[in-house]
């Protein structure tokens, strides 16, 4: 007998605060806040519990809970990290038809729980058992709080909260090999390049694609041993829609830029403007056909940054 779907999404009055409260809490983490970005995914948490109870129905709630566990892991707390990521996992399950569970391991907690923290895949059946139970017994619409099926996932397993990072052959996911931060498509994805021996405003430019609805991507911020960068830099580029380079100090990024031409990668060159002379262009990056732009402070910078990603978004919206 089929089961009837449940309808999780989030509800329309509130969709623009969420939207807002996930670019705000996605800005301090790539400030490097971590503990105001982890502050505000709680808030987003909040909001889509208050508003459960409006609704008289289940919310997912994935995306502040997968969030506010890389801003712990970020800043250390790897403990809660893994718990909020497994909750986010749950989230996904219960978002998922009935006998289509294991579509959740394709979603980024899932990926994050696999390929980062490396974590006993008994434990992930469990949950999505769990998860089917509930929808074959028709409790699917009451379902609305991930951390009482994770409680009895723990229990039948004779585990502790305290005992699940213990479950994990990596307890320090900062050695893991995904970028931090929420995955989307590659149209939406922007590859960031530039020296980071002396790495001018990488922070600002990162910022400035948060808060244009993109996603930076950066090498540096991706464990890749030494031997690797090379293959592995041009990898993480061709995943990528876009890519923005600083080419005020030149160094590994024109190799990257030499190749995105070959993967069809949209380009925007970035200079800082030089005291009391014209800017000078190597012959390698003039011979590209790129346009370059040049400017003075970080504000220009990001102003720059938006102005071309929102060129590229007013384009696809009119075609």
């Amino acid at each position: 007998m089929p089961v009837p779907s449940v309808n999780r999404s989030i509800p329309q009055s509130i969709q623009e605060e969420c939207k807002r409260l996930s670019v705000e809490g996605l800005a301090e983490f790539y400030r490097k806040n971590f503990q105001n970005s982890e502050r505000i995914f709680d808030k987003f948490l909040k909001l889509l519990n208050a508003a459960q109870k409006e609704v008289k129905r289940p919310i997912h709630k994935g995306t502040p809970l997968f969030n506010k566990g890389i801003a712990s892991i970020a800043r250390e707390d790897f403990p809660n990290g893994l718990y909020y990521v497994l909750l986010a996992y749950i989230e996904d399950t219960l978002s998922n038809d009935f006998d289509r569970e294991d579509e959740a391991d394709r979603a980024p907690a899932g990926r994050f729980l696999v390929d980062t923290f490396i974590i006993e895949l008994r434990l992930l059946r469990d949950i999505k058992s769990q998860s089917k139970r509930i929808k074959e017994q028709g409790k699917w619409i009451s379902a609305s709080d991930p951390e009482i099926i994770l409680d009895d996932v723990m229990r039948s397993c004779g585990i502790s909260r305290n005992d699940l990072l213990r479950r994990c052959k990596r307890q320090d996911p900062r050695l893991g090999s995904m970028t931090l931060g929420f995955p989307q498509p590659r149209e939406r994805r922007v590859f960031i390049g530039a020296n980071f021996d002396t790495p001018a405003f990488v922070a600002e430019i990162q910022i400035a694609v948060v808060l244009s609805g993109y996603v930076p991507i950066i090498t540096a911020e991706v464990f890749i041993p030494p031997k690797d960068t090379h293959d592995a830099s041009l990898l993480l580029l061709r995943t990528c829609g876009h890519a923005i380079f600083d080419i005020t100090n030149p160094a590994g990024q024109l190799m990257e830029i030499e190749r995105t031409r070959d993967y069809g990668v949209r380009v925007l060159l970035l200079r800082q403007k030089p005291w009391g002379h014209e800017a000078h262009l190597s012959q390698m990056i003039e011979s590209l056909g790129y346009k370059v732009e040049l400017y003075g402070n970080p504000t220009e910078l990001s102003q720059k940054v938006h102005d071309w990603l929102e060129e590229y978004s007013t384009t696809k919206a009119t075609t």
